[in-house]
């Protein structure tokens, strides 16, 4: 296929179709390409939301040895997708170019975003960015938003999951209560290292019933972790005193708060709903 002079090969089984893929290599000439393409289908259209999510997966990929032969490898590759908003419509999706010390990571996605605004020239018409609430998004000084804010030069409405910003007080409440969580290790506190041994507990038929679950039909599988708060209080977990308070206090939150304010979020996901989930969670 060959779009605006540049040349864009297909590309093979198992190989990344976000990997640079276009005949000068770049990245940024991919997102050109691609874009223009789908530009005659929707020509005139103006971007005024722009969403972008990122993941870590482990990708096939040809690699060069040191004589410059190639072989197939499976690499940990960051994969990130482009959506316009609030339509939801697929726009595009890359892989981060490398950053160049003192560059960061956050500045090349924003760096991609910014080429995929000047391809669809709505540099001038984008109003909301949304992304997740993790700090490479929204850092205030070296964040992906704000990288693309200055690129811009004016300021953009953040719209921030708030079904990821639902999770930071259960977190908060888990490391004031219970312990602080190791990136070696997981949960050290007493009552949540129970968690990963949860299917294998004994289940207690005479477990205490504890208010505010009642109109709850079900729990979402991948809440895992408040998940396993409600079903190790079912089991014969053997913990007494002060860490079975623990235990309970963090089955209420989630009962009377987090899984709740998830169903609401789910069901009112509309930008002016943002600030009425906010003030739930205080």
């Amino acid at each position: 296929m060959i779009v605006d002079g540049l040349v864009v090969n297909h590309c093979q089984r198992y190989t990344y179709l976000g990997s640079p893929f276009t005949a000068n290599g770049s990245a940024s000439s991919a997102v050109k390409a691609h874009a223009q393409d789908k530009m005659a289908h929707f020509k005139g259209t103006k971007i005024v939301g722009l969403g972008y999510d990122g993941r870590k997966d482990m990708t096939r990929a040809i690699v060069p040895d040191s004589y410059g032969k190639l072989h197939p490898r499976l690499i940990r590759e960051e994969h990130v997708s482009v959506t316009e908003e609030p339509s939801g419509r697929y726009l595009w999706h890359f892989v981060p170019e490398d950053p160049v010390p003192p560059e960061k990571p956050a500045f090349k996605v924003a760096q991609a975003l910014y080429d995929l605004l000047v391809t669809y020239d709505s540099t001038d018409s984008l109003i909301v960015l949304q992304g997740d609430s993790t700090r490479a998004n929204t850092g205030w000084k070296g964040g992906t938003h704000t990288h693309l804010e200055k690129m811009l030069r004016r300021k953009l409405f953040w719209s921030i999951c708030v079904l990821h910003t639902n999770k930071l007080p259960l977190r908060h409440l888990i490391t004031s209560i219970d312990g602080p969580t190791s990136s070696d290790t997981g949960f050290t506190g007493p009552v949540c290292s129970l968690l990963s041994s949860v299917n294998e507990m004994q289940y207690n038929a005479e477990f205490r019933g504890v208010p505010g679950g009642e109109d709850l039909t079900e729990i979402p599988e991948w809440l895992t972790t408040a998940q396993s708060f409600v079903y190790t209080w079912t089991r014969k977990h053997g913990l007494t005193g002060t860490e079975l308070n623990t235990l309970e206090i963090l089955v209420k939150y989630c009962l009377q708060v987090y899984f709740k304010l998830y169903y609401d979020i789910k069901v009112h996901h509309r930008l002016e709903d943002g600030p009425k989930h906010i003030l739930t969670q205080l």
